[in-house]
């Protein structure tokens, strides 16, 4: 089961359709949006399937930075010895927060996630394309 939303997840991922951009030669600040754009990243512990949402933008001709806000999916297996300590699903749901890097139709992102089953802040490292025109 989870192998199949896996692959439901990425299916969706590349038949969403992402927002055009006309190339400029000055810099400009916009309020991003939600667009069929998407990141894969990990912490080397887990991978994390980003959407990427709503954030501060700074375009200059097709290069971006923003600092947004990522709609997320994560993918741990917990081998936890532990009996007391109860054992996380194979995938949860969570929001991160953290710059982006946009070229062209490449996507580097660096967000970070709060972990509230240990109780720590999760620093990843991720690339991703932008689908569609």
């Amino acid at each position: 089961m989870n192998k199949l939303n896996t692959v439901f997840l990425v299916l969706m991922g590349l038949v969403a359709q992402a927002q055009t951009q006309t190339p400029e030669t000055k810099g400009r600040i916009e309020m991003g949006r939600f667009t069929g754009q998407f990141l894969v990243s990990t912490d080397r512990s887990s991978v994390f399937f980003n959407f990427i949402g709503p954030g501060l933008k700074y375009i200059k001709g097709q290069t971006s930075i923003s600092l947004g806000l990522f709609p997320a999916l994560r993918f741990h297996h917990d081998n936890n010895p532990d009996l007391a300590d109860p054992k996380r699903p194979f995938m949860t749901a969570g929001f991160a927060v953290g710059p982006l890097i946009q070229y062209k139709r490449l996507f580097f992102g660096f967000p970070a996630f709060y972990d509230s089953h240990d109780v720590k802040w999760r620093y990843a490292v991720g690339a991703g394309v932008k689908i569609g025109q």
